[in-house]
């Protein structure tokens, strides 16, 4: 129903504004679920950097992906 050539029709807008809400919904009760003291003002969609997500709850510690690399292998 979407394609980038013609103009979007008002339903089919409606329906994928109902898919990314509901997806955004998931994903914000997920983070709620594991990081309960993540306040509603950090789940905003704005993205963070590294210190700013830790001040906010949002990550454990900064480190480079090669850190996140080895950190999932670890608990995998």
């Amino acid at each position: 129903a979407l394609n980038s050539f013609e103009e979007a029709p008002a339903e089919a807008m409606a329906e994928e504004r109902r898919v990314i809400t509901n997806i955004r919904n998931l994903f914000v009760a997920d983070i709620k679920a594991q990081r309960p003291q993540v306040g509603d003002q950090a789940l905003t969609g704005k993205p963070y950097d590294g210190k700013q997500g830790l001040k906010l709850g949002l990550a454990d510690r900064e480190g480079s992906l090669q850190d996140a690399v080895d950190r999932a292998i670890f608990l995998a």
